[in-house]
């Protein structure tokens, strides 16, 4: 499995206002973005890294931005990447290189703030063995504006406290410490931990969506999602767990390939043969300009069909392997699990950095049916089209349980479990690979995903 090297560079670039003419967008496709009159262009800064290091790079843009990656003059659909800043104005991605080059990349940054104003960061990159080794704090250093200390519950007031105590204080419901001794465990640890309340910040990604699972000519396989399923009768499940390390994707030996390449690994209620799909989870993004690559990780949201494409969670700092908690569960306005609550409520922690969110989606014209439950490895849609997968290598799941309108919390591993195969079956490329697969993993409540082909 691939391990990260904790490297971390910041930029503090300033900005300065010049006029833009033609020529400097004539080779960009990203001129209708930019075509105001005036806008501003940071100061360039030059960036070196060490070769085969996958280093997370921040740019302080405005709060809440929504900013385009692009090498400098080419901004095709396989050389972009959509970012989006947090309410601290922090924008992040990752930088990997296969080797030692004396060749730079001139990347740049477009960004629009929330106020229409639009600004373009230059970055030089270079690869040397020689560049600084630096440092990275996992952990959240200072309180991000709006964000609240949670000192972590003692287990006497975890016991204790009401269900809307709970909620209040913005945690998962609890599972019954006597018919769900594993859920209820596992609950304990999360809401045992100090951390930090921060605003979700939700923001619509209109080019990505997470449908349903798409049947493929073959028995137990999909074209977009591997993974395994829970299935009952309807109003059986309504809510449902998972924790997982983030999986890098940046494979430096597939580079020179050229793919524009994506996976989603989540959690969700329904989607299968049903009209209905409540999820989250983290997305992992990769694309190359050699002899550099680049790669986006951060978590997502979808409750279809009232929400057709993902939601952003600004709010959670993702990295390559970071520990990862999720719960999803159907409650009322208050929290409450309630199967007829008519709310969509996510809960998610990054027990890496202590970082957590809780924010719910109302159902609407949504009729929630709670037939199943899924833990899934998944290519997107991008812009109408099933992705390529990302190369993940492999991945394990655990604490993977569904919450039941009966009470008790069951394992995935149970008798009414279907194991999914992704396959492409000729949907994206003219082939018939199996591209990812699951199989179970040290408990009844852990299991390995494994990449096999990008299509």
């Amino acid at each position: 499995m691939k391990t990260l090297q904790s490297t971390r560079v910041r930029i503090f670039a300033s900005a300065l206002t010049l006029l833009l003419t033609a020529p400097l967008l004539a080779k960009s496709t990203l001129a209708e973005t930019l075509s105001v009159a005036t806008h501003e262009i940071a100061t360039s800064t030059s960036i070196a890294i060490r070769p085969s290091v996958e280093t997370p790079v921040i740019v302080n843009v405005a709060p809440n931005a929504a900013c385009v990656l692009h090498p400098q003059g080419v901004a095709d659909a396989d050389h972009l990447m959509h970012l989006f800043a947090n309410s601290e104005g922090e924008l992040r991605f990752h930088v990997n290189a296969r080797q030692e080059s004396a060749q730079s990349a001139q990347m740049q940054i477009d960004c629009t703030s929330a106020d229409g104003k639009s600004t373009t960061f230059p970055l030089e990159l270079s690869a040397s063995a020689s560049a600084p080794k630096l440092s990275s704090k996992s952990r959240v250093a200072t309180l991000p504006q709006g964000a609240t200390l949670q000192p972590g519950l003692s287990e006497d007031e975890a016991r204790s406290l009401s269900d809307r105590e709970l909620a209040q204080r913005h945690y998962p419901p609890r599972p019954d410490s006597a018919t769900s001794s594993s859920a209820y465990s596992t609950w304990l640890g999360i809401v045992s931990q100090p951390a930090v309340l921060v605003r979700a910040g939700v923001v619509t990604r209109a080019d990505i969506s997470h449908d349903h699972g798409q049947v493929t000519a073959g028995s137990g396989s999909f074209a977009n999602w591997s993974g395994y399923e829970l299935s009952a009768a309807k109003g059986t499940y309504d809510a449902i767990q998972g924790e997982w390390y983030v999986p890098s994707v940046a494979n430096v030996t597939a580079a020179g390939l050229g793919l524009q390449t994506y996976s989603a690994y989540w959690i969700g209620l329904d989607g299968i043969g049903t009209s209905d799909l409540v999820q989250a989870g983290t997305e992992q993004q990769y694309f190359e300009f050699p002899p550099f690559s680049f790669s986006n990780y951060y978590a997502f949201s979808e409750l279809l069909p009232n929400q057709p494409t993902e939601s952003v969670i600004t709010g959670i700092t993702v990295s390559p392997s970071n520990h990862i908690f999720t719960s999803v569960w159907i409650g009322d306005v208050y929290g409450d699990q309630e199967v007829n609550g008519g709310y969509g409520w996510f809960f998610m922690l990054n027990e890496t950095t202590g970082q957590m969110a809780e924010f719910e989606t109302p159902l609407g014209s949504t009729s929630f049916t709670g037939s199943e439950a899924n833990w899934i490895m998944e290519r997107p849609w991008v812009n109408g089209a099933i992705s390529i997968l990302a190369d993940y290598d492999e991945a394990i799941m655990f604490s993977a349980e569904a919450g039941t309108t009966a009470g008790p919390w069951v394992p995935y591993l149970a008798s009414n479990t279907t194991n999914w195969t992704m396959v492409n079956d000729y949907v994206t490329y003219d082939d018939n690979n199996t591209l990812s697969t699951v199989q179970e993993e040290g408990s009844n409540t852990e299991m390995l995903f494994v990449w096999h082909n990008y299509h």
